[in-house]
């Protein structure tokens, strides 16, 4: 890349180059590449030249006060979770493609601390699932790039279902493929902690259910793309057939609709988003901006109407208009 990039080391300015490192959790981690937001979009700034591994990287300690390890897998469908035996916890691994769809892989007594995705992957399936504070996993230290490669460049559902559901450690830099146009149900649900900004691919046509529900930190800007054409899933059979944004308790920021009609909400699934059942919630109490269009506003309001108590949800809506 012809942009050089400089960061601080002892007080002096230093030219990033291959082989550079960065501090991750107190220990030094070879810098690959490095994002930064740019009108709205993650935009790479800095690679090293390293090619994307075939095989998946997964980093791991045995024992948090002890440096990171790390084990490599070539599996073709990715799910990397954590559960707990007799106390004990495991990283879990479950490709589709091994025998009989069968587990194997289970590493007792690792903390998954950081995961880099190789080229063989194909699939994700209920991906970094159940990295709970709750039962002292230290979480994710690094942070999340899924390449164009998983779902081969075109974000099918599997790809992203289940995304981090129930991960309440994690709190990490998050970045999506730019092809990906499916973002499926159940993305980063119950993810309580995380709020870091968060950029929708571009050409983004699908975002399923349950979006972000209970990501009770959550308060940055959302864009969303003007390529989206439905959220939530009538088809989901689930109580949460909607629940974009539901019980994000601190959410006061922006989404973002642009140019895009209330209708990309199918009717039965607008009831419980952008609401919450806690009363006291910011996003009640102060409310969530949302911008439209102003030839829409009322197609909007009609459609999402202020809630203070009806089926036990709050919901208060701040409209912006340009």
């Amino acid at each position: 890349m012809t942009i050089k990039t400089y960061f601080s080391v002892g007080g002096r300015s230093k030219q990033m180059r291959k082989g550079s490192k960065v501090s991750v959790d107190g220990y030094a981690r070879k810098l690959h590449k490095l994002y930064a937001s740019v009108n709205g979009y993650s935009k790479l700034i800095f690679d090293d030249g390293d090619m994307q591994p075939f095989e998946t990287i997964v980093y791991y300690q045995d024992d948090p006060a002890m440096p990171y390890k790390t084990m490599t897998t070539n599996a073709t469908t990715l799910s990397l979770s954590t559960f707990w035996n007799n106390g004990v916890p495991y990283i879990q691994q479950l490709p589709y493609d091994g025998p009989e769809g069968g587990y194997f892989g289970r590493l007792p007594s690792r903390w998954i601390r950081g995961v880099r995705i190789g080229s063989c992957v194909e699939k994700l399936s209920s991906f970094l699932t159940n990295l709970k504070t709750s039962d002292n996993v230290p979480g994710i230290q690094m942070p999340v790039y899924i390449p164009d490669t998983v779902g081969q460049g075109e974000g099918f559902s599997v790809s992203t279902a289940g995304f981090m559901f129930s991960s309440s450690s994690f709190n990490q830099p998050l970045f999506l493929g730019s092809k990906f146009t499916y973002i499926g149900n159940g993305f980063m649900r119950e993810c309580y902690n995380f709020n870091q900004q968060f950029y929708l691919p571009p050409k983004t046509e699908k975002i399923g259910s349950s979006f972000m529900l209970d990501c009770r930190k959550f308060n940055q800007d959302l864009i969303i793309p003007q390529t989206v054409t439905s959220i939530g899933d009538t088809t989901s059979g689930s109580v949460y057939a909607g629940a974009f944004l539901r019980d994000c308790w601190d959410y006061t920021s922006t989404v973002d609709f642009g140019n895009l009609m209330p209708g990309i909400f199918a009717q039965n699934v607008r009831w419980d988003c952008f609401a919450t059942t806690k009363s006291d919630a910011r996003c009640y109490t102060e409310g969530i901006k949302i911008k439209v269009a102003p030839e829409n506003l009322n197609y909007w309001r009609t459609a999402f109407p202020n809630n203070d108590g009806t089926r036990n949800l709050y919901r208060k809506i701040i409209w912006i208009v340009e």
